[in-house]
Parts: C-alpha cells; sequence; structure tokens
C-alpha cells in the first residue's frame, strides 16, 4: 500500500512510502552527472555511490561497461536499471558476469527492461552462481520460467522476488516453479500480481503454502483469473500456513463465497500479519463480516482496503469504527479511495473511534472524499489520540477551511510527526493555519504538499519545515523517524 508505506513527492503517491526523501539517481545531492562522472566515481569506491540509479538512461552499449567497473566496486549495494533497454546480447551477458562476480550488489531491478526470454536464460543462470543478491525485480519483462525454477534450486541468498507483470499463463511452467520454491529455503517475498494467474495456478500456490514453505510475503493482487473457487483452495491451504504474514488480494477473488473463505482465514489464521485488499465486486455483507472477524483479530497488525467501487455505507463505516474501538494489534490502517461521504452517521462512528484507539500508529485515508463533517470529527479526535505518528489525507478534496480545522486540532498534539497532505487545494488560509502549527507544534516533523505559490506564508512554511531538526528527520538522519511500510495495492502502484 510498503506502502505504503508504505510522504511522498510532492505530486506523486503520499500515504506510507519515503519517495520524497529518496536520495537522487547518483546518490549524491547534485545528481544529473554524466555517465562518466559516475564511472569515475565507481572507480573511486565513492562512499556515496551506495545506490546507484540509471533508470530510464538509455546507455546502450555503456551499459556493458557500467557493469564491467561495477565487478571491482565494493560500494554500490542497489543497481536500479528500470526501463533501461537489456535486450542485446552483449548487455545481458555484462549483467550476467556481474552476478557471477563477487560484489556487494545486493539489490537489482530490471522492471520493464526489455529483458527477453532468451536473454533472462542467460541472467537466471547466473544468479544460480550468485552468492550475494538479496532482492530482483524482472517485473515487465519476458523471462524463461524453467530456467527462473531451475537457478531458485540452487540460488541460497535471494529473499525477495519481483515477477509482477510477467504473462504466467502455462500451468506447466509454473508447477515448475512452484517445485522449485518448495526446494528453495530462502525467498520470502514473492509478488506475482498482473500476471494473468488463474485457479489452475491457485491451487499450485496453495499446495506450495500448505508445505509451510520459506515464503513470508505474496501478492496476487489483480489476476482476473483468480475466483472464489480459487480462494477457497488458498484459504485451506492458510488454514495449516505457520509462516505466511503478508498477503495480497484482488477483489474479484472475494466475490460471492471468496469472502466468505477470506473471513475463515482471518479468524483461523495466527501467523498472518498483514493483509492487502483491492476491493472489487464486494458486496456490503461480506465486508461487514471480514470487518468482524478483524475485530476479533489477535495477531494482525497491518490492514489495507483500496475501494475501487466498494461503496461505503453506514454499516461498514460503523464496522470500522468498531475495529478501531476494539482491535488491540492493528498498527497500520490504510483505506484508499472510499468515498466516506455516503456512510453519514457511520462516519462520524468511525473516526470518533479514534479518540480511545492507543494502537493505531499509521492512518491513511488518501483518496477518500472528505467533507466538512468528516473533517470535523477527524480533527476532534486528532485533540485526543494518544498513538497516531503517521497521516496521510492525500487527495482527499479538501481546501482552507479543512485544512485549518485539521491544524488547529495539532496545535497540543505531541506524537504526529508526519502529515501528508499532497493533491488537495491549498491556498492562503491554509498555509497560514499550517504556519501557525508549525510554529507551537515541535514534534510535527514533516508535512508532505505539492508546490506551493510565492507569498509571505509559504516562504514562511517552507523555512519552517527546512529547520534543522526537521531536515534531519526528513533526510532520514534522526533515529526517532517512524516505519511506515505498508505496501501500497497494484492499481495504486500503477497510479
Amino acid at each position: 500500500f510498503g506502502v505504503m508505506a508504505s510522504g511522498g513527492s510532492e505530486e506523486g503517491e503520499s500515504w506510507d512510502d519515503d519517495s520524497e526523501n529518496d536520495k537522487d539517481w547518483s546518490g549524491s545531492e547534485d545528481g544529473g552527472r554524466s555517465i562518466e562522472e559516475i564511472l569515475f566515481l565507481l572507480v573511486e569506491n565513492d562512499p556515496s555511490m551506495v545506490e546507484l540509479n540509471l533508470m530510464d538512461e538509455h546507455l546502450g552499449a555503456k551499459l556493458m561497461v557500467v557493469a564491467d567497473v561495477l565487478k571491482r566496486n565494493t560500494v554500490v549495494k542497489k543497481l536500479d536499471l528500470t526501463y533501461e533497454s537489456i535486450s542485446l546480447h552483449p548487455c545481458v551477458a555484462a549483467l550476467a558476469e556481474l552476478l557471477e562476480a563477487s560484489t556487494p550488489l545486493e539489490t537489482l531491478i530490471l522492471t520493464s527492461a526489455s529483458l527477453t526470454a532468451e536473454g533472462s536464460q542467460i541472467l537466471l543462470a547466473a544468479l544460480g552462481r550468485n552468492t550475494t543478491l538479496k532482492t530482483l525485480n524482472l517485473s515487465g519483462n519476458k523471462i524463461h520460467v524453467e530456467s527462473l525454477a531451475k537457478a531458485l534450486t540452487v540460488n541460497a541468498t535471494l529473499q525477495s522476488l519481483d515477477l509482477s507483470d510477467i504473462k504466467l499463463r502455462s500451468v506447466k511452467e509454473f508447477s515448475s516453479l512452484m517445485d522449485a520454491l518448495a526446494i528453495n529455503k530462502t525467498l520470502r517475498s514473492l509478488d506475482l500480481a498482473s500476471t494473468q494467474l488463474t485457479d489452475e495456478h491457485i491451487a499450485l500456490i496453495a499446495k506450495l503454502l500448505a508445505g509451510n514453505c520459506a515464503l513470508t510475503s505474496l501478492d496476487l493482487d489483480h489476476n482476473d483469473g483468480f475466483t472464489a473457487d480459487g480462494m477457497a483452495q488458498l484459504a485451506s491451504a492458510l488454514a495449516a500456513n505457520t509462516t505466511l504474514t503478508h498477503l495480497s488480494l484482488d477483489g474479484r477473488a472475494l466475490a460471492g463465497t471468496g469472502m466468505q473463505s477470506l473471513v475463515t482465514v482471518v479468524r483461523t489464521n495466527k501467523t498472518l500479519l498483514s493483509l492487502i485488499l483491492t476491493m472489487v465486486d464486494t458486496n456490503e455483507e461480506g465486508v461487514v463480516a471480514l470487518g468482524e472477524a478483524i475485530t476479533a483479530n489477535t495477531t494482525m497488525t497491518v490492514l489495507g482496503l483500496h475501494g475501487c467501487s466498494l461503496e461505503i455505507t453506514d454499516s461498514i463505516a460503523a464496522m470500522l469504527g468498531r475495529v478501531l474501538r476494539v482491535n488491540s494489534t492493528i498498527q497500520q490502517l490504510a483505506l484508499l479511495s472510499l468515498d466516506l461521504d455516503r456512510a453519514g452517521e457511520g462516519v462520524v462512528l468511525f473516526l470518533s473511534a479514534l479518540t480511545v484507539n492507543a494502537t493505531l500508529t499509521l492512518l491513511s485515508l488518501d483518496g477518500c472524499d472528505l467533507t466538512i463533517r468528516a473533517v470535523t470529527e477527524l480533527a476532534n479526535s486528532l485533540r485526543s489520540n494518544t498513538s497516531l505518528i503517521s497521516l496521510s489525507l492525500a487527495g482527499c478534496g479538501m481546501h482552507d477551511e479543512h485544512i485549518a480545522l485539521l491544524a488547529a486540532s495539532l496545535h497540543h498534539n505531541t506524537m504526529l510527526q508526519r502529515l501528508a497532505l499532497q493533491r488537495n487545494t491549498l491556498r492562503s488560509e491554509g498555509v497560514r493555519a499550517l504556519v501557525e502549527l508549525l510554529r507551537v507544534n515541535k514534534t510535527l516533523l514533516w508535512i508532505g504538499l505539492d508546490r506551493l505559490g510565492a507569498s509571505e506564508d509559504a516562504t514562511a512554511l517552507t523555512e519552517l519545515l527546512a529547520d534543522p531538526v526537521r531536515a534531519a528527520w526528513a533526510s532520514g538522519e534522526a533515529d526517532t523517524k517512524p516505519a511506515c511500510e505498508i505496501p501500497l495495492p497494484r492499481r495504486e502502484r500503477h497510479e
């Protein structure tokens, strides 16, 4: 939802990730370096080059030079080649040699890098011999599934594998991948979102999970062929599974009896800590039943619901309020793109529950249409809430009046450190309210905003956010920065 989440860039997603604080692609503050400058720093083992972002740089043959230099580099731990074309055999061969070299490289991102099935055979053969890589992202490429399966049977270091947006339609090939994962003892996270899985594929996954494999995180979001029948098989496997802690699902698997299967999982499984759901084709009765199961759950710490076509009724809003009042384990809650305006009295029951909840540290309502009534109730709750550290309200249709209400409620709040307000309409009155807030509240360390117009209040707000304490926190140097790690649903990641 990593969430993700977990802030955000000035104009991008904001509710839980830390993209607004990300280092630029060269690992320095000035960025925009030429490839020659980058190569020089790599040769010199410059300590600032821990992460090397070459996303969409169109390097061509220069990629081979970069890979060759990296074989002798002792600093770079992360290499991002997103949108970089590595379809040419020499480029793939160079990366394969890099994987076989003894380097500190732990993360390789090849999202939509034009990798072909033939090229992936070369790369995956090297993965089988690699002893350092922990994270591999192959999203949006073509891969030779059987070569991947062979690599995973012998690789003993890879912990996270992203195969999202890859067509895995062959059940036979997918079976070989599941057989390999049954043998592999190190892979913890597997992303299979948007891979055209059907119930036949899900049956193979269920068999794997029933055997308590090493996997702790599984993303099955946005697979239209995954139906309630597949959900029943998955639920049966999870009843016995004791290793999986994070699960992300698409709502189509929750239609009809699928939701009943998930409710059973939530009621009986004691190891699942994080549940992210994209609610499509789900009805009120099923959602309320799920909420009641979550209310009684004593192990789950992270819950994310992406609304899509879900209509929030009084019953659903009241159920969310019961979750906050009764459940004592949920620490991070993300409710994305929900129309709370339709909830009527229910929205009061939901938001007022924050006054008594003492465990929730992160709340995201990104994309929810918040009326003055809803914001007033939220503001009243924030005056007495003692646990919330991060609040994200990006894209909630708020104006100066809403933001002034929120700001006033936080003057004496001593817990909230992070407030995301991107994609709302902020003008002079709202900016002034935030300036007044930051002058009296010293615990609020970061506010996510779109670019501000030129004004005296905007300048004052910028200066307040740039003071040494807040700047250190935003840059990641402070020790007290809260963890916001809810992963985004697949649809949110693509928007």
